[in-house]
């Protein structure tokens, strides 16, 4: 049984506009586009890929309906300069300069 406040790990099986499908252990949930990051996303696909596992913060049980947020988990990965990662291979560059910016400021 799965608890809200969790992470879990979580298979993209279907990505639509607004929302994606995943599933873990037994479980099938959703990912609202909301709950990927408050920017604008303009296709869920240039950040997550079918097929692809990533951790997700269950956020809501409601009627047997689990909903799950990506961006509870990682708010200041996606907040960086002002937009969203573009490609998941974006993420190398967006924890390079994050590491660069904390170098810095402790010199």
């Amino acid at each position: 049984m799965l608890e809200i406040g969790k992470t879990y790990s979580c298979k993209v099986v279907k990505i639509l506009k607004t929302y994606m499908i995943v599933k873990t252990e037994n479980t099938t949930g959703i990912v609202h586009i909301s709950q990927i990051s408050d920017y604008h996303i303009d296709d869920i696909t240039k950040i997550f890929n079918v097929g692809s596992s990533y951790m997700f913060l269950l956020i809501d049980i409601k009627g047997g309906k689990y909903t799950f947020s990506y961006k509870q988990l990682n708010p200041k990965l996606l907040k960086i300069r002002n937009s969203i990662i573009p490609t998941l291979s974006g993420f190398k560059n967006v924890l390079s300069d994050l590491i660069n910016r904390l170098n810095k400021d402790t010199k």
